[in-house]
């Protein structure tokens, strides 16, 4: 973990925006293996953190994405980094174009002149257009539960 921080940090993936991680360990040895505890300071400076607290029990904090790594869990504050209120409009406005789409391609699958007269290769395609939006419309709902849970 203290690598991969290191190593995003120097490749300049890590946010410029200062971050909270919190990390819940089943063990302390786990802990003690990661590096974390001899190299917090600049695990800190390097990934531009803004903390990184460090406890023996996992509770998950509110509103905090979660990553396990090597044994550990580690929860990355995301209060103050993602306005929840705009994330959720934005997903259910992404959600009901979705919903519109779904409907244009499932009118042309239930229209039996369509079936009978289109190429067989483009009716492939709208059914493949329907299972991309449906698929798409899955992975939305389940990011817009995910940000009402944290808000």
């Amino acid at each position: 973990m203290v690598g991969d921080l290191v190593a995003r940090a120097s490749q300049g993936l890590v946010s410029a925006q200062a971050i909270g991680i919190d990390e819940g360990l089943v063990d302390l040895e786990d802990l003690v293996g990661l590096g974390v505890d001899q190299h917090q300071d600049v695990i800190i400076n390097l990934a531009k953190l803004k903390s990184l607290s460090v406890s023996t029990t996992g509770d998950r904090p509110k509103s905090s994405a979660t990553a396990v790594v090597d044994g550990a869990t580690i929860f990355v504050s995301l209060e103050g980094v993602i306005d929840f209120a705009r994330e959720s409009e934005r997903l259910e406005k992404e959600i009901n174009k979705l919903d519109a789409e779904l409907a244009k391609v499932s009118k042309k699958l239930e229209n039996r002149a369509f079936l009978s007269k289109a190429p067989p290769k483009v009716v492939e395609d709208v059914k493949a257009k329907h299972a991309q939006f449906s698929e798409r419309k899955q992975k939305v709902q389940a990011n817009l539960e995910r940000i009402k849970e944290m808000s």
